[in-house]
């Protein structure tokens, strides 16, 4: 399998451009599944506050067990995530501190991946303009997990991830200069390139 990760700050595009790529990847015939926190933890984050960051942490690992038991029979297949392990290193290991890095880490390896590498092949960060997050998450309505406040801070802790990373890659793009079309079709095009040709795993 080759996993592709969709991150960012709270509006900055990742639903839209997630469900855009998986149809191109679909129409195109590859052999793609898309996935997303379950229904019940989506619903039960999103009334949780932002405060309560030690019980997110549990949520959000819980969440990625049940993730992970899905994809464990999956083959062959390019899978997307929309959210993924960044997010929860953005947002509870550098901005709430619940849990240092190398525990963070070796934690995901030996429990949650179960001593498989599950790390993303490729990771796409989302980015906007702060006006442009804070209108997004407006219209969204959840300011409880995503405090407006914070989106810039949040937004930058994001860019630090290629340096704890520094073995994966990373793209970023600005979905307040570019179309979700246009970000969508690039994203296929390193897809193509970085996986399909000569990726990690191959296919």
């Amino acid at each position: 399998m080759n996993i592709i990760s969709i991150e960012g700050a709270d509006g900055s595009g990742k639903s839209t451009i997630s469900s855009i790529l998986y149809n191109k990847l679909k129409s195109s015939g590859k052999n793609v599944e898309k996935y997303h926190e379950p229904l019940f933890f989506t619903e039960e984050i999103y009334n949780t506050d932002i405060s309560n960051s030690k019980y997110l942490f549990l949520l959000f690992l819980t969440s990625r067990k049940k993730l992970i038991q899905n994809i464990k029979s999956e083959k062959n297949k390019i899978l997307i995530f929309d959210r993924y392990i960044d997010s929860t290193v953005v947002y509870q290991v550098l901005f709430e501190k619940v849990i240092d890095f190398n525990t963070f880490i070796h934690l995901h390896k030996e429990i949650i991946f179960e001593g498989k590498d599950l790390f993303p092949d490729i990771t796409f960060i989302l980015e906007a303009n702060i006006d442009d997050l804070k209108q997004r998450i407006i219209q969204k309505n959840r300011s409880k997990l995503f405090d407006k406040s914070n989106i810039e801070y949040i937004q930058d802790l994001y860019r630090k991830l290629p340096y704890l990373f520094s073995n994966r890659i990373f793209y970023f793009f600005n979905t307040s200069e570019n179309s979700p079309e246009y970000v969508a079709n690039q994203i296929v095009k390193i897809i193509n390139q970085k996986i399909l040709i000569g990726g990690k795993n191959g296919i």
